[in-house]
């Protein structure tokens, strides 16, 4: 059950950066398993990001604190989006307590149609939302947004306990988008 959406930070030191200390060597794995690219639009007169919660079928870019590399079936991800909306449409940030008033959500929904839409992101770069993809649309607070325009937030995750399939179908794999 998904708890929380979660902003996340883009880079490792982020936080550090936000904090105003270094990152010590224990603190070398990654803090978040947000992947770069994952805001679809911006809007600063409104302080609104279009964001994908979770991709379909699309495996997580590296291997995240926990040791795995993810993915999540479009009808697991639809269920955690509907989920979050039973549980109240809470955000967070950093997975961390006391960040409850960074923001609140506008917008939560699954990406319905089967042609695929092209998007140029905030950084320029062109990513693609696919069938049964997560998006979610948030207004920050003022301080979140001022975070994100330090870019202090690059993405999203969802944030709540799942069950991990350790070893997934080898149809299962190669069904998998890159």
């Amino acid at each position: 059950m998904t708890r929380a959406v979660v902003l996340e930070d883009l880079d490792d030191n982020a936080v550090a950066k936000l904090l105003g200390s270094p990152v010590t060597a224990s603190d070398s794995a990654p803090l978040t398993d947000a992947r770069p690219g994952t805001i679809l639009k911006a809007s600063a007169k409104k302080r609104q990001l279009l964001l994908v919660a979770y991709p379909a079928m699309k495996a997580d870019v590296g291997v995240a604190k926990d040791g795995f590399q993810d993915f999540a079936t479009a009808e697991t991800v639809e269920a955690w989006c509907h989920e979050f909306a039973k549980g109240g449409y809470k955000l967070g940030l950093w997975h961390e307590d006391g960040h409850e008033d960074c923001g609140r959500v506008l917008e939560n929904y699954v990406y319905p149609s089967a042609v695929p839409w092209v998007v140029k992101g905030p950084s320029g770069d062109e990513m693609e939302v696919c069938q049964g993809d997560w998006l979610i649309k948030v207004e920050l607070a003022p301080y979140a947004w001022k975070m994100y325009e330090k870019g202090l937030i690059g993405g999203a995750s969802p944030e709540g306990p799942c069950q991990r399939i350790m070893e997934p179908s080898p149809d299962l794999l190669a069904s998998l988008r890159s």
